[in-house]
Order: structure tokens, then C-alpha cells, then sequence
């Protein structure tokens, strides 16, 4: 039976993608589209709401196609459903 796949919210920051490049398309085209690329003050930052059976599936997979786009995670945050209903 497979695996039942749960929603998680997590925020990373990467570094190494340079916001002055197609960055949008690279990240899209790497497997990023489920994430809301956000710079600010120079830094990028991904939200991401990641279908995968735990959390750290979504992260590990997360941060395979940010590398796949020539990126590099510097931290991940989890988003609590409080904090993500607020935004």
C-alpha cells in the first residue's frame, strides 16, 4: 500500500543563485514549483508547501532540486499551520 503523502510548509534560505539571473525558471525547471521565491535584502528565501509522506521527505527532496538549480541550502525553517493561516 502506498505511503500516504501529508502537506508540509517549511521556509529555506539558499545562497549561491544570484537574483540578477533566470533564477525563476532555473528553480521552476529543477522541481520547484511548488515554492514562492521571495528576496529580500539580497537574500533568497523559498516558502514551500511540499506534498511528501513526512516532513523530512519534503525537506530532503526540497533541497535536491535547489542543489539541482545551483543553489545551496543555508537553513529551513518549518512553518506551523498558525503561522502559515496568518500570513
Amino acid at each position: 500500500m502506498p505511503a500516504l503523502s501529508n502537506h508540509h510548509a517549511f521556509a529555506v534560505h539558499v545562497a549561491g543563485i544570484s537574483s540578477a539571473s533566470d533564477y525563476e525558471n532555473r528553480l521552476f525547471e529543477a522541481g520547484c514549483d511548488d515554492a514562492t521565491v521571495v528576496i529580500r535584502d539580497g537574500a533568497m528565501h523559498l516558502d514551500f508547501e511540499r506534498e511528501a509522506p513526512a516532513f523530512s521527505d519534503a525537506v530532503a527532496s526540497a533541497m535536491h532540486d535547489i542543489e539541482k538549480a545551483g543553489g545551496v541550502v543555508v537553513r529551513v525553517e518549518r512553518v506551523e499551520a498558525s503561522e502559515k493561516n496568518a500570513a
